[in-house]
């Protein structure tokens, strides 16, 4: 047997952690993740230590299982090139603030009509609508906002950031499922779709009883 998405192309054009992780769970079920890096340094965190052969294990750790190609975005001959592996592809994924890609013309209604097929994915800190839209979101303060931190720790600490990003992977994961739906969607209509998702939105999300307690009661849960 073959790998479930063997034969799918991605193109990643993320960083960090949400967006790093999402594609390279796409890379572990078979698909062929290309990854865009800056000329140069490539990827910020290939820098970041303890390093293994000299790659920063943060980069090792999310980027298995992928390619990469240096494109400069900022220039017009960068920008064609990415065009080109759009109309190519059959997922691109990207984890900007909302509006960039809008600026750097690669905005999903712009990417579908290249490619209508195009399963689109949009993952950010708070959302692409919304009055938080324009706001850079990490983990430790989308955990706070979330109230997740407010149900960890005890009544002596206070509330407590969980030991790793989990805002991000959780994120990460509800933009795998997202893209899985949207490809099986895609079967039947033969379009694609655009799928967004956030850091506050999935973290939000898995709050189930603690928020259930919330809303019936109005008295924020404790630790």
């Amino acid at each position: 047997m073959g790998s479930p998405l063997e034969g799918l192309k991605i193109l990643d054009m993320t960083r960090f952690l949400s967006g790093p992780f999402c594609t390279m769970l796409l890379g572990d079920m078979g698909a062929q993740v290309m990854k865009v890096e800056p000329p140069g340094v490539g990827d910020d965190t290939r820098a970041w230590a303890p390093f293994i052969g000299g790659q920063g294990t943060y980069f090792l750790s999310t980027n298995r299982n992928k390619k990469s190609i240096c494109v400069d975005t900022r220039q017009k001959p960068g920008m064609d090139v990415l065009k080109r592996l759009i109309q190519e592809c059959d997922v691109f994924v990207e984890n900007f603030k909302p509006g960039l890609m809008d600026r750097l013309g690669m905005d999903f209604p712009t990417m579908a009509a290249l490619n209508s097929r195009l399963i689109y994915c949009s993952i950010s800190g708070f959302g692409q609508t919304g009055p938080y839209r324009d706001r850079p979101g990490y983990d430790q303060i989308l955990q706070g906002m979330s109230g997740l931190m407010s149900i960890t720790g005890t009544e002596e600490s206070g509330p407590v950031r969980v030991g790793l990003a989990i805002g991000d992977i959780l994120t990460a994961l509800f933009a795998t499922y997202g893209i899985l739906c949207a490809l099986h969607a895609r079967e039947r209509t033969g379009k694609g779709q655009w799928v967004t998702t956030s850091i506050l939105e999935a973290t939000v999300s898995i709050l189930t009883m603690q928020a259930g307690k919330f809303f019936a009661t109005r008295q924020p849960p404790g630790p």
